[in-house]
């Protein structure tokens, strides 16, 4: 097992040892064992996910909660599969932990980690989100990323200046500034691009970082002045047809 599909793994371990003896896991955690890189990222990981469900723990629930949920259940006629309730399930644990993971964003300040900046991407493509805004006004920047000949790449034209002035999408993530831009080729991708002294990643410092979760796949990296982070639901095979050769991008 590869470093990256360790990591890819134990996305899904809880943060407290409770599957350090799960089949599913050893391997994926022997390799972190074996690699400081990986396990920094894990000890960020249990961390991080350590607030989130601490988070989570301190919003009250509804004394009335239970009761609404079987009158709806009583008055609802239309069968539901298990697979619809599964889902259903699923986005709301997505959405507790969207919201557990600002709330803890807010808390953290300056320790902003790139893996954060990723994971706050992925939850965008789930929800609604501008699609292949005009680029006319991005100067150099909109010519290449609407030219589906450009890699995108550590050379790219970024003026985070003018991204303020002319008005293109901000968020905060971590309390830090980022820069969205939606952009299409033969799929619709986002482009988050941000200062690299806002975001720690010495993963990227190294190699490009591809992930793939579901339906969508990311790839995040950094130059000298910025961090990148590029998202799409077009599949990770795409993402790597968008961004320069991974021994291009890993280079400084």
């Amino acid at each position: 097992m590869t470093s990256e599909q360790a990591r890819f793994v134990l996305q899904a371990c809880r943060p407290h040892g409770q599957d350090a003896a799960d089949p599913a896991f050893i391997e994926a955690l022997a390799q972190a064992d074996r690699d400081p890189e990986l396990r920094a990222w894990l000890e960020r990981e249990r961390a991080f996910d350590s607030q989130v469900s601490g988070k989570c723990k301190q919003v009250a629930i509804p004394a009335s909660l239970r009761a609404s949920i079987l009158a709806g259940g009583r008055v609802s006629r239309r069968p539901r599969s298990a697979w619809r309730s599964l889902v259903g399930i699923g986005l709301a644990a997505s959405f507790a932990l969207f919201f557990g993971t600002m709330a803890v964003s807010r808390l953290s300040g300056s320790d902003a980690y790139l893996d954060e900046l990723v994971q706050h991407g992925l939850m965008e493509m789930t929800g609604p989100h501008p699609r292949g805004q005009p680029l006319d006004g991005y100067g150099e920047l909109g010519a290449l990323l609407r030219d589906p000949s450009q890699r995108l790449g550590t050379a790219m034209p970024i003026d985070l200046n003018r991204l303020r002035e002319i008005g293109c999408r901000s968020l905060q993530v971590a309390g830090k500034e980022v820069f969205e831009i939606c952009f299409r080729r033969d799929s619709y991708y986002h482009l988050y691009i941000a200062r690299r002294a806002d975001f720690s990643c010495r993963e990227c410092e190294i190699e490009p970082m591809f992930r793939e979760r579901g339906e969508f796949a990311s790839v995040s990296w950094v130059d000298d002045q910025h961090v990148f982070v590029l998202v799409s639901r077009a599949g990770l095979d795409a993402v790597k047809k968008v961004v320069a050769d991974p021994a291009v991008l890993a280079m400084r």
